[in-house]
């Protein structure tokens, strides 16, 4: 790896990398392998001690939730949804906590229908409690008189949203 400029220094044993911007702030530079990607933060400081110890708290807390199996960058919603739809897929079958064959299908219908009206591409990051209310305004425009319908829709959405 290239160094960025003479105040470069590898903390963690080379695990992660801190450098000062053009305006002396440190910054803290780690690559993901899982998500193919650099994370690059501001440490929010011009002293190069506090900015190795921001910048090893920040790496056992991405390398933390990394083991939990969370992603650092936001997925799309096509990406959630066929994350959640997999999940739900696995639940199918006999006991408690699992579903059957058909209420599989009517979640995948659900998504499915809630892919037609968002932009698949969007970061999940992106929706917000204003997403659902347009959606479900559409809907029942679209589909009059079946706000049941809209309802459970909504529901499966943010299950899939609490799923993430």
């Amino acid at each position: 790896m290239a160094q960025h400029n003479a105040d470069e220094t590898k903390i963690l044993d080379s695990k992660a990398v801190i450098y000062k911007n053009e305006y002396g702030v440190w910054q803290f530079r780690y690559w993901l392998t899982t998500e193919n990607k650099y994370v690059r933060k501001s440490l929010r400081t011009k002293v190069k001690t506090k900015a190795k110890e921001d910048a090893e708290d920040l790496y056992f807390k991405i390398r933390v939730e990394q083991k939990e199996g969370r992603r650092y960058f936001a997925i799309s919603v096509k990406q959630a949804v066929e994350d959640f739809l997999n999940y739900q897929k696995t639940r199918i079958g006999e006991g408690d906590f699992n579903i059957v064959e058909g209420r599989f299908k009517t979640i995948e219908t659900q998504m499915n229908t809630f892919l037609e009206y968002v932009r698949k591409d969007d970061k999940i990051t992106d929706l917000d409690e204003n997403t659902l209310r347009r959606y479900e305004r559409k809907f029942t425009i679209l589909h009059p008189g079946s706000i049941f319908t809209a309802n459970g829709l909504i529901f499966g959405i943010l299950s899939c949203v609490k799923f993430l």
